[in-house]
């Protein structure tokens, strides 16, 4: 019970910073990129599609973690799952920086 509830406090803590981090890197994006796309519409359009995608998939692991720790489960599979998310997260602060 109480590896579940660190896991669970884990996270937490590791969604806190995604959140955190995506802001962050909203507010501190730079228009500046070595390669320029055909018009600034299709680049936003093309962002946005990437950030969507990510975050679904960072929905869609939120919610088999939260699945998991109501169950009795494999706590490597839930550490797979919080790396995947973590991943998740780093991808779109790139996606972020890259604006």
């Amino acid at each position: 019970m109480r590896a579940r509830r660190g896991l669970a406090s884990y996270a937490n803590r590791v969604c806190g910073v995604m959140v955190a981090c995506a802001l962050g890197g909203a507010a501190g994006a730079t228009a500046g990129a070595a390669q320029q796309p055909p018009t600034s519409a299709e680049r936003l359009r093309q962002q946005r599609d990437s950030l969507a995608r990510i975050r679904d998939e960072r929905a869609d692991l939120q919610k088999k973690i939260r699945d998991l720790q109501v169950t009795a489960h494999d706590l490597s599979e839930e550490k797979n799952l919080l790396d995947r998310q973590a991943n998740a997260t780093a991808r779109v602060v790139r996606s972020l920086d890259q604006q």
